[in-house]
């Protein structure tokens, strides 16, 4: 025991920084890791070719939408619009006026192959929500949909904007078939999705007052 603890005491001290330094950053560089494909980095971009893309959404009322209090519209994106088979990114941004009640919401919903939509939405009072809609047929109102998990129905989210700015839905699809929510930008929530082909919007009026969204850009990219 003596002679381990005196060969110890031996070893220089600059080359046990120097070991103990190694050990440090190796761990670093592993969590630093870790972390960053937790939040995503690992995710395919959800940037590539355009397949197909649209200024004026006549198809869902746009460019210019005015909704009475509580009114809502289903809109189905036109046949030439479909999602392709493989990954894909589909994105729609819109505004919704300065003016509007903070009611005023307005989401991307994708059919399932059951018939089922899923809806990603966004309101003016900065709330976001997933909802997932049984059924061929457009609920008479979303809020008849459960939401895809018990904490995505509509809650506060600081990177909503508020009415007068842009807003962007993107819907990022991977090979596996997960869809991803992006919004403005940032990844958001992941779950297993069956696109049957077909896609389109929804809105919603004020719960009061008036409510007007102008349809900015809807396209379809291709996975790179």
């Amino acid at each position: 025991m003596e002679q381990e603890r005196t060969r110890t005491e031996q070893i220089p001290a600059w080359l046990w920084r120097l070991v103990l330094g190694g050990t440090l950053a190796v761990a670093l560089v592993v969590a630093g890791g870790a972390l960053a494909i937790g939040l995503g980095a690992a995710d395919p971009p959800i940037h590539g070719a355009a397949l197909w893309q649209d200024g004026a959404l006549s198809w869902a009322q746009g460019p210019d939408l005015d909704l009475d209090p509580l009114r809502e519209i289903w809109a189905a994106a036109l046949d030439d619009a479909a999602l392709p088979d493989g990954s894909f990114t589909l994105a729609v941004r819109a505004e919704i006026a300065a003016t509007s009640d903070p009611g005023t919401a307005w989401g991307v919903w994708i059919a399932q192959v059951d018939g089922t939509r899923v809806v990603w939405a966004l309101s003016g009072d900065l709330y976001l929500t997933t909802r997932i809609c049984p059924g061929a047929e457009a609920p008479a109102a979303l809020e008849n949909c459960p939401a895809a998990q018990p904490d995505w129905r509509w809650m506060p989210y600081n990177r909503v904007r508020a009415p007068g700015a842009v807003n962007e839905i993107a819907l990022h699809r991977d090979a596996a078939g997960a869809i991803r929510l992006w919004l403005n930008g940032e990844r958001l929530g992941i779950m297993d999705v069956q696109p049957g082909g077909s896609w389109g919007v929804w809105a919603r009026g004020g719960r009061s007052g008036t409510a007007a969204i102008r349809w900015l850009r809807a396209s379809i990219l291709a996975a790179n």
